[in-house]
């Protein structure tokens, strides 16, 4: 009878391995991706690899045109480097997760633990996948299979763990000794908040050297140590140290929110936004397994490691497995809900094993000679929390149709209205799903920037064919007049041109505007099955409206039960998130697409409480998602992004150069003794290792000529970073602009001010650590918006003496 338990109870933990393969296989190959403005934003760097060949950010703001520094570049080379293997974007963002799942399963029942330990690490760690779709404290979506490395991040330092336990297991296995660490290692990769996760290693090396001879103990720390130099080593050497002072930069602005305990609040208020949110459908057993620690704000991950280390076969992986959600708890400011993987996996691993032990202890007194029961009780514990009824689950649909990204069915659709070589302007979520070939975010020069009571806003918009908005941090500003995209939408100053909308995921639907009223209005609505085309007629059975609608609560409430509702709410008080309550709420541009009679009934209603903005009526026909998919991949362009407004003025000019025999590259002159200007046709331009000192300058001549002029730059800063500016009469920058590192030439557009009477262009050090930088200029020329023929150019003075450049008599050393 003992024998059949036995075989029985093995039989378990073989159907939990087969259900976790269930779900990864399901997730893979079935689940529909996000769309949330982490997915939506991190495609970025993974496009500029793969049509670049350099990772870098530039959808992030013109300080990530050279590197991508928001998270480490390891998981979106890796996809990137699958998307140019073959697969999809679906694909290839799940295939690590995949296949690291796979290998957890794999390596758990390989490993020489007894059954109880096996079907507590499988449950552990798949019940911290099922909490995880729990809502997020901030983004109130966490995606299983997407673009962040959170994930992957987890399911390696999990795998590493296990892998290392049994090694030790068995006799010092080098082979796993070398994977286990190895894939601590990669852990330490992905995530800045994962760096020590290889620290793990060390119980393994000290237990080494207590444990064993001394031969063999230098074997196991050489092999261990390989495992980790493996991926430390290139990470390190390729991605760190030459962007340390970057990594510094960025860890450090997230770093100083907050003073000492703000890790610890911050950590203490997502187990209170778990209690008070409660149990997600299908999870039930899992909250109340948890209750009683998030109650008593006992940190998770300390009582899974205090039951490990109290069993010995697990002693190991408790003790290697601390160094990384202690980091998360004691120091990481800015964490997410993605970042309390690791200690799930660990609490639930040491809650089942607790649990195991107590049904254990119970048939040993009532049923003698038969404790392998236990495994069977587990076994059904665990099945019924990880029911059918899994809400992850009935997101699937079994189909041998590939998987497509909502983002490709959302920049497919944009580009039927906006065509193939929009110039296109918006925030950040938004820059490839808006079917932009040309790309530029305002948020720096109109949202970040206190007073923009000098630029002329229809001006400004007019450089775009058109401008888009969403729903992410549509409120937040922080100029003086507390004014976002959606509030010049509002005034009337932008008008309203198409509409994507989504009824799947979140942050993926949005409005196009231009500067330019226009009667045909187009847009496209998605339920993620079944695509419908909009287009205006005033005849038209359906009506798609936009009205202002104030909220009393963020996210916003359907309250009116509209059909494909949308909902940009609008700065109130400068705040980052919508803070709107029932005393207080807060207004919101809301969109919605109905039926021509359903709005007729409703209208009364909504005029009570909503003013409207516009309702355009029309018709609505089947749209063909395959179709707008393959027209997407025959005629979709290489996508340009732009640094500045002055870059996208300018760059509507690039073929109307301004005749000036006198202002050129080949007449750079040296503007300091221990500048460098090199080459002919090519010139290179070493700066001194002063910050701010002056590299080279140009006199500027007059231009006898109305119209808007800029001075156009072909550049390629080789090191640190380069300063270009122009100087008026007066010696005073009249503007400037600092470029880092570029993998490939870009050209820059400085404004000439006529009014300011510009004088030289002047190239300066921009690297305030006291190193020099290094940068290529390839041609420098006037561009102007005057028909040529009306332009004369004349120098404006004699090119100084070489002497007086060299000498530094010209008091253009370094900024003043």
């Amino acid at each position: 009878m003992n024998t059949k338990l036995a075989k029985i109870s093995s039989l378990s933990v073989y159907i939990i391995a087969a259900a976790i393969v269930v779900y990864a296989f399901a997730m893979f190959f079935f689940m529909p991706r996000s769309s949330d403005i982490d997915e939506l934003g991190l495609y970025n760097p993974i496009y500029m690899q793969l049509h670049y060949g350099h990772m870098t950010y530039p959808a992030y703001g013109a300080g990530y045109f050279h590197g991508m520094f928001v998270h480490p570049p390891v998981r979106y080379l890796e996809i990137a480097e699958i998307m140019r293997l073959g697969l999809s974007l679906p694909y290839a963002e799940g295939l690590s997760v995949f296949l690291l799942t796979l290998g957890i399963v794999v390596g758990t029942l390989w490993a020489r633990f007894d059954i109880l330990t096996k079907v507590s690490l499988l449950g552990g760690y798949f019940a911290a996948l099922v909490w995880a779709e729990l809502e997020d404290l901030e983004t109130k979506f966490i995606s299983a299979y997407g673009l962040r490395p959170d994930l992957e991040l987890a399911l390696a330092w999990f795998l590493g763990l296990v892998l290392l336990q049994d090694a030790v297991r068995r006799d010092w296995n080098l082979v796993l000794l070398f994977i286990g660490s190895a894939a601590l290692s990669y852990a330490s990769t992905l995530h800045y908040y994962g760096i020590v996760a290889f620290t793990g290693v060390a119980y393994y090396l000290i237990k080494a050297r207590l444990d064993l001879p001394r031969t063999r103990f230098w074997r196991v720390a050489v092999v261990t140590s390989a495992g980790c130099l493996t991926i430390l080593l290139p990470y390190f050497v390729g991605f760190v140290l030459p962007n340390l002072r970057d990594i510094l930069s960025m860890t450090h602005a997230v770093q100083s929110n907050g003073g000492w305990e703000s890790p610890f609040l911050r950590h203490f208020s997502q187990y209170a936004f778990w209690l008070t949110e409660g149990p997600v459908q299908g999870t039930q057993g899992l909250y109340y397994l948890l209750y009683p620690l998030l109650c008593l704000k006992i940190p998770l991950f300390i009582f899974g490691a205090v039951v490990m280390i109290a069993s010995k076969e697990l002693r190991g992986l408790g003790l290697s497995a601390l160094p990384l959600p202690a980091f998360v708890f004691a120091y990481s400011h800015g964490k997410s809900a993605n970042y309390y993987l690791p200690e799930l996996m660990l609490a639930f691993s040491a809650a089942f094993f607790l649990i195991g032990l107590l049904l254990r202890f119970i048939f040993s007194k009532l049923l003698p000679g038969r404790l392998n029961i236990a495994s069977l009780l587990l076994l059904a514990l665990l099945c019924g929390t990880f029911r059918l009824g899994y809400p992850l689950y009935r997101s699937t649909t079994v189909t041998w149709k590939p998987l497509e990204h909502l983002m490709d069915v959302a920049r497919a659709c944009a580009q039927q209205i906006v065509g193939h070589h929009a110039l296109i302007a918006g925030r950040i979520g938004l820059w490839y799903i808006s079917g932009a070939h040309g790309w530029f975010d305002p948020s720096q020069e109109l949202l970040w920037k206190s007073d923009i009571s000098g630029i002329n806003l229809r001006d400004y918009f007019s450089h775009f064919d058109f401008v888009v908005e969403h729903d992410h941090m549509s409120n937040v500003t922080l100029n003086s007049a507390d004014q976002s995209l959606p509030s010049w939408y509002v005034s009337g100053l932008l008008k309203l041109r198409g509409f994507f909308i989504s009824d799947v995921g979140s942050n993926s639907s949005f409005l196009i505007f231009s500067t330019k009223p226009s009667k045909k209005k187009a847009g496209y609505v998605f339920d993620g099955r079944k695509l419908l085309r909009f287009d205006s007629d005033s005849r038209g059975a359906a009506v798609f409206s936009t009205m202002i609608c104030p909220f009393d609560s963020w996210p916003p409430v359907n309250s009116f039960h509209l059909p494909h509702f949308n909902a940009i709410y609008l700065p109130v008080g400068h705040s980052l998130t919508p803070t709107a309550s029932g005393g207080h709420p807060e207004p919101a541009v809301v969109s919605f697409l109905m039926l021509r009679t359903q709005f007729a009934e409703i209208r009364p209603e909504l005029d009570l409480k909503c003013r409207e903005l516009d309702v355009v009526k029309g018709n609505l026909s089947n749209a063909d998602v395959d179709e707008l998919l393959a027209a997407l991949r025959r005629s979709d362009r290489t996508m340009k992004f732009y640094r500045s407004i002055d870059d996208v003025a300018g760059s509507r000019f690039r073929e109307n150069i301004v005749p000036t025999p006198t202002f050129g590259a080949a007449m750079l002159q040296p503007a300091y003794k221990e500048a460098k200007v090199e080459g002919s046709d090519i010139k290179t331009i070493v700066t001194a290792p002063a910050p701010y000192s002056y590299a080279a300058m140009l006199d500027i001549p007059l231009l006898k000529s109305s119209g808007e002029k800029w001075v156009a730059i072909d550049q390629r800063v080789l090191y640190g970073k380069v300063g270009f500016g122009i100087l008026d009469k007066r010696n005073q920058f009249s503007i400037s602009r600092f470029i880092g590192k570029e993998y490939q030439p870009e050209t820059i557009y400085l404004p000439l001010d006529t009014e300011k009477e510009p004088t030289k262009f002047i190239i300066e050090n921009g690297d305030n650590g006291g190193a020099p930088s290094a940068v290529e200029i390839r041609a420098i020329r006037i561009v102007t918006s005057e028909p040529l023929q009306k332009i004369s150019g004349r120098p404006n003075r004699d090119q100084h003496d070489e002497a007086d450049v060299m000498t530094g008599q010209l008091q253009l050393t370094h900024r003043r």
